[in-house]
């Protein structure tokens, strides 16, 4: 989704369902999957609260945000 609210210490999973390969990274480098073939999951641990950009960098215009609230 273009945006996801979870609580912290909540881990998230991209998977990728398209026939094309994509990544997801961040600018603070706390998102950083390689490329992601089809079926290919990437998983993070959100530990610390906050606001995570993230984008693809093959394809750029697909961006998202996960915000992380106190449990």
């Amino acid at each position: 989704p273009q945006a996801l609210t979870v609580t912290a210490g909540t881990t998230v999973a991209w998977l990728n369902r398209d026939q094309t390969v994509h990544n997801s990274g961040s600018k603070d480098g706390k998102v950083a999957s390689p490329g992601l073939d089809t079926d290919d999951r990437y998983t993070v641990v959100f530990e610390h609260e906050g606001d995570y950009p993230y984008f693809c960098a093959l394809h750029p215009q697909m961006t998202g945000v996960v915000h992380v609230r106190a449990r």
